[in-house]
């Protein structure tokens, strides 16, 4: 009797044990694909209306200077830059 009872236990261990093991196959596929990025900016315009006006106001004061009407200035400016 006693011999029954060790071979049901250890049977049971075995049992038991075999159960806490687990074996599991996993495939997987991994794809690299660009990203694409969408930006909203915001720009407020008094800030570059500001800047622009800094920038030509040189441009403004010369014109003062030259005592000329706005059209003439307008051509004498673009035989410059040709």
């Amino acid at each position: 009797m006693r011999k029954f009872q060790l071979w049901t236990i250890a049977g049971m261990l075995a049992v038991l044990g075999m159960g806490c093991y687990t074996s599991h196959k996993i495939e997987s596929t991994h794809e690299i694909k660009p990203i694409h990025i969408t930006m909203d900016i915001n720009i407020r315009i008094e800030k570059v209306n500001k800047s622009l006006d800094d920038f030509f106001g040189d441009i403004d004061q010369k014109r003062e200077k030259m005592d000329v009407s706005k059209k003439e200035a307008d051509k004498i400016l673009k035989k410059a830059d040709k």
